[in-house]
């Protein structure tokens, strides 16, 4: 039982590995099954087309830059193509986090590729860049920018609430009795087998003691029986009948 244990057990293990979702984007560039694409001429299409100095980007560009219809000319329909299968839409990661908010189909795959911050663009020289500066600041510092956005993006027009897998605790999964089934039919196959086996012996015995006392096959089978289940060792006593015509045949 416990080598047929280990087995089913590494076979369910290896069966999880090869079943994990794709990790990261090198995991997404190292295969051919998923298509991967941006929108096509944003700020996501540009970075990977300015990429020329870090391998996996400049790969990734190569595959799609070779296959135009990975691009798409709205976020909608690089949501709808994801949500058809076997598509992986990158975008910037505001966006990301907004449409897994709103549709628990969707999950946010790997770290950020980059980072960059957002910004107020005003004319050279303008009066007022200090002043929304020091007021960036000041909401950044107050929380009240994080607030806005886990209001707008976490809080508003949501009416299912889904959470990101990779927030979730870690839970062991165990073997299913399916899966461990095996082991039961072999044990109990080999009860049966020794059932039927203790039993053919036990009436075996019983017919060839009956033979040989000249008793009923019944009735040896049931004192066979009494003796087995009072649990007493040796051999039953023969008849004294028996033992009389023994004694004398021998005189």
């Amino acid at each position: 039982m416990i080598s047929s244990y280990t087995a089913n057990l590494a076979a369910f293990l290896t069966v999880e590995r090869m079943q994990s979702p794709i990790e990261s984007v090198e995991d997404l560039a190292g295969q051919n099954k998923i298509k991967y694409g941006t929108l096509s001429g944003g700020s996501t299409y540009q970075f990977f087309k300015l990429s020329k100095g870090i391998d996996v980007f400049k790969r990734m560009w190569d595959y799609m830059s070779k296959r135009p219809d990975v691009f798409v000319n709205k976020t909608e329909e690089g949501i709808a193509r994801v949500k058809r299968g076997d598509y992986a839409f990158i975008l910037e990661s505001t966006w990301n986090e907004y449409y897994t908010q709103r549709n628990c189909d969707l999950m946010r795959v790997g770290g950020l590729l980059d980072s960059k911050g957002y910004g107020i663009g005003l004319p050279s020289g303008s009066p007022y860049r200090d002043m929304i500066s020091e007021s960036i600041l000041m909401f950044q510092k107050s929380q009240d920018l994080e607030n806005l956005r886990r209001r707008w993006w976490r809080q508003k027009n949501i009416t299912v609430r889904c959470e990101d897998p990779k927030d979730k605790k870690a839970e062991p999964s165990g073997l299913s009795f399916d899966q461990v089934a095996g082991i039961y039919v072999v044990l109990i196959g080999g009860m049966l087998v020794a059932m039927v086996t203790v039993a053919g012996e036990f009436c075996y015995k019983s017919i060839r003691r009956a033979d040989k006392d000249k008793q009923p096959i019944m009735t040896e089978l049931w004192q066979e029986l009494k003796l087995a289940l009072r649990c007493c060792g040796g051999s039953r006593k023969r008849p004294a009948d028996h033992l009389a015509r023994k004694a004398q045949e021998a005189a």
